[in-house]
């Protein structure tokens, strides 16, 4: 049985990268990748299309990149809380235990870290890296909460690039009052 939704937020991009960076700021702000949904011209064109050769190679190099940035990030604080604490409570030569510690133990947390930040909910998401043909995509949130409709709009305002186009509907599918 399919659910009813009462509210619908939607903002229009240009291309997949624009809708790929509104679905993120949705799932940071806490919308469900659930209800979100990817619409339009562009994302047909991307469902249509069956080599997804080039889509998987930008989300591994996309993937990569986070993995690798978050494992340096993490190393980098690990050393640095090793040198602290071993000057700290160890002295002498267990500042440079203490280092070498930091240096595995916070670049191995940072590479996780970084592979989880890349992980989003929506299957919406991964349709983002396909090829839309130069249509527009359109990003939607179908929502039972009001609230989470007045979430959805004021993410998709504030992304960048910024939206061709946003607007809201209610059930009665009446343009919803904005927040």
């Amino acid at each position: 049985m399919a659910t009813q939704t009462q509210f619908t937020a939607q903002a229009t991009y240009a291309d997949m990268e624009g809708a790929r960076r509104a679905i993120a700021a949705l799932e940071r702000a806490g919308i469900p990748g659930s209800d979100i949904t990817l619409e339009g011209a562009g994302a047909e064109a991307a469902r249509a299309d069956t080599d997804q050769s080039d889509a998987d190679e930008a989300f591994a190099t996309e993937a990569i990149r986070s993995v690798l940035v978050g494992g340096a990030l993490g190393a980098l604080v690990g050393v640095l809380g090793g040198l602290i604490g071993g000057v700290i409570w160890l002295g002498g030569q267990g500042v440079y235990l203490a280092s070498i510690a930091g240096l595995f133990g916070g670049g191995g947390l940072g590479f996780l870290v970084g592979a989880i930040a890349r992980v989003q909910e929506s299957e919406a998401s991964e349709l983002t890296y396909s090829d839309a043909e130069g249509k527009p995509v359109v990003v939607a949130v179908h929502t039972q909460s009001r609230k989470d409709c007045e979430t959805a709009m004021e993410q998709l305002r504030d992304t960048d690039p910024a939206p061709q186009d946003v607007r809201s509907r209610d059930e009665e599918d009446t343009a919803a009052a904005d927040a």
